[in-house]
């Protein structure tokens, strides 16, 4: 619909500034292997060591790309420096989306009647993973409208308009989709947030985008690549001198990489 009414600029932008907001999404790969444990042992203690780790990485992805979205973005060209807001809402959706996997896997993986060789239609309906695969729908149900309305009504002939509103629209919803997952997840299982390790990742995080954000900017891809690994490596530091589980987690990823390569 955005490329069809916002036109190809509105199309260009809005791709540009998903190809480097899905960068938030590699955070993701980190809890791929609670699942099958979570099959195994039924641990929730698995599920808050997932989420830390998708937090601890996902977090300051996110503060990143706040604190320098123009230099990212001309990374692919200098003319997509100007979505640097549709880069910025996109980060937050990509963070919201996967986030929302993983209370997705541990839902399908708490629910049972999957493991039946004959579900009834009416204890399948009733079931939470038919509920949360239905979520999709009621997203796309929710934002084709809502897109079509702001389009045509506010962002006619205005490409970057139309793609934050698109942007926006698409984000707003899937934070709604979001907390509804979260509703089904507290009826299924008690999950226990660690808030304490999160807010240090934020804190982190911050320090590390306030640092990025007074870098003088050159537009050297160079330039920007080097920025972002020094925001990399500040942000390790930082949280290596405040969170006693980070700094165990950092260790046992240098003892892996020296063993590879010795």
């Amino acid at each position: 619909m955005l490329f069809v009414i916002g036109g190809s600029a509105a199309r260009g932008d809005y791709l540009a500034a998903s190809t480097i907001a899905n960068i938030v999404g590699y955070s993701s790969y980190l809890y791929f292997a609670m699942y099958p444990r979570l099959l195994a042992n039924e641990s929730l203690e698995d599920v808050k060591t997932s989420l830390k780790l998708l937090m601890m990485f996902a977090v300051p992805l996110v503060v990143g790309v706040l604190a320098m979205p123009n230099s990212l973005l001309t990374i692919l060209s200098s003319q997509y420096a100007e979505a640097a807001p549709i880069l910025v809402i996109l980060a937050f959706d990509v963070l919201i989306s996967t986030t929302s996997g993983l209370y997705r896997d541990l839902l399908f993986g708490v629910e049972k009647l999957d493991e039946k060789s004959k579900i009834p239609t009416r204890q399948l309906v009733k079931s939470s993973i038919f509920k949360v695969y239905t979520l999709s729908y009621v997203h796309s149900a929710i934002t084709l409208p809502l897109a079509y309305y702001f389009l045509t009504h506010f962002a006619l002939n205005q490409p970057l308009q139309a793609a934050i509103y698109v942007a926006a629209i698409t984000m707003g919803t899937r934070f709604a989709m979001f907390v509804v997952l979260l509703l089904l997840v507290r009826r299924a299982v008690k999950v226990t947030v660690p808030w304490t390790s999160i807010g240090k990742y934020v804190l982190a995080a911050a320090i590390m985008g306030f640092v990025l954000y007074m870098i003088p900017r050159t537009g050297k891809i160079t330039d920007t690549v080097a920025t972002a690994v020094a925001g990399g490596i500040i942000y390790l530091i930082l949280l290596a001198a405040i969170d006693k589980e980070a700094r165990g987690l950092i260790k046992s990823i240098l003892h892996e990489i020296e063993e590879r390569f010795t």
